[in-house]
């Protein structure tokens, strides 16, 4: 997905919501869930019926059915990660089906549900080891978020950037539009949420940019002179 802006030319990265940072070719970090892991979180969630796409270390893939099931509810105009993966999926970009997931070590998992009963025994199983990031419940009574591994989040990177950089705090900005963002935003000296991002994130941000649709980062940036 990235490869639209890679032109522009970046430093370094981090993803699977700070479970790798890279700079300058050299990694930083470096936490993929262990094979233990992986085969408890897969087995959970097939189980409880919830739809999974995995992020693993050179692929993305995804449950067979999830593509129809977001046509089925793509009426659902309050939730922008439901909206966002459909355009994803349908947009070709490289995630495979979960029938080719050969085992290659994951990072963090995204996942919707017909509501959040189905949630339950896999937050009971996985609550000591993982966070559930939930986004708001949309009006279709869909539920979607991600799951991630306690050693790390988004905040997590941030801080660990900037000490591995000697970079204070204090001159870090950040954006997001989504929950999995929050700690993000609240690690960074100045958290920005996107107009057509999550409600609850923006009541959490020091600043709201305009929509992604009218050029809310480009603005972002302008308002606090970083161009």
């Amino acid at each position: 997905m990235l490869f639209p802006v890679l032109e522009f030319g970046f430093d370094g990265l981090a993803a699977s919501a700070g479970g790798y940072i890279e700079y300058r070719g050299r990694v930083v970090y470096d936490c993929p869930m262990s094979p233990g892991q992986q085969a408890r979180v897969l087995d959970v969630f097939k189980e409880s019926g919830i739809y999974r796409t995995i992020g693993g270390r050179n692929h993305s893939y995804t449950d067979e059915g999830f593509k129809e099931f977001l046509a089925e509810n793509a009426q659902s105009q309050a939730n922008s990660e439901l909206l966002r993966w459909r355009v994803q999926i349908e947009g070709e970009l490289g995630i495979r089906p979960m029938s080719e997931y050969d085992g290659e070590p994951i990072y963090g998992m995204a996942f919707m549900s017909r509501g959040a009963e189905r949630l339950k025994k896999p937050m009971q199983v996985l609550r000591d080891e993982f966070d559930f990031c939930i986004q708001d419940e949309d009006a279709c009574g869909i539920v979607n978020g991600e799951l991630a591994s306690k050693a790390f989040n988004k905040g997590k990177a941030v801080e660990r950037l900037c000490e591995f950089l000697g970079i204070p705090r204090e001159d870090t900005i950040a954006v997001g539009d989504s929950m999995n963002d929050l700690e993000m935003l609240q690690a960074a000296e100045i958290g920005v949420c996107m107009a057509n991002g999550s409600p609850s994130l923006q009541k959490a941000a020091d600043m709201i940019c305009p929509s992604v649709r009218e050029e809310g980062l480009y603005r972002a940036f302008e308002a606090l002179h970083l161009i």
